[in-house]
């Protein structure tokens, strides 16, 4: 392992000072940009195996309350929540192919869920303010500086996104919720 102490001028192992010519440099650095970079596709690959969902029952394994010969049921008394999915938030990741995929598969959700007999309720939950002065939170709150751009109930950025149908015929229930 070499360490730079002046211009062309090395410590190598045992401290002795070697001089090493530019292209001897240069295989160096390039050896070390390689390096640094397999590292850290190394380190990206070990973190993406960590991060991944809980499939492998790493490190605990929770086992499925249904046995594997029958479906879920939640019985009659239930509701579908569908939380804060306004233009303002979705939106963001609406251009990105992740985020388009979310949209259609949650979209389809929603549209599958209504499609049941009877339909269970859904709740749709709005963020948005009574007024532009937004009295539910106080100006030094932490959600003042993220929840700014939010507006009131007439707010097109606070309305649920166009992709995800509320059906108000079938007992759909939009509320309104700030932080």
């Amino acid at each position: 392992m070499f360490s730079a102490t002046e211009a062309g001028t090395y410590t190598g192992g045992a401290n002795t000072k070697t001089r090493l010519n530019v292209t001897d440099r240069t295989a160096i650095m390039r050896t070390a940009a390689l390096a640094a970079t397999l590292l850290s596709a190394a380190s990206t690959i070990q973190a993406q195996q960590a991060a991944s969902p809980g499939y492998d029952c790493y490190p605990t394994c929770i086992p499925s309350t249904v046995p594997a010969n029958e479906t879920l049921s939640f019985g009659r008394h239930y509701a579908v929540l569908n939380l804060d999915m306004i233009t303002a938030l979705v939106s963001g990741v609406a251009p990105t192919p992740a985020g388009s995929k979310w949209i259609a598969n949650t979209a389809r959700w929603i549209d599958a869920v209504h499609a049941q007999n009877p339909p269970p309720l859904s709740i749709f939950t709005r963020i948005y303010f009574s007024n532009s002065h937004k009295p539910e939170i106080g100006p030094a709150s932490p959600f003042a500086k993220v929840g700014s751009a939010l507006g009131t109930a007439s707010s097109n950025l606070t309305e649920v996104y166009p992709a995800f149908c509320v059906n108000e015929t079938v007992g759909d229930v939009v509320l309104q919720k700030t932080r």
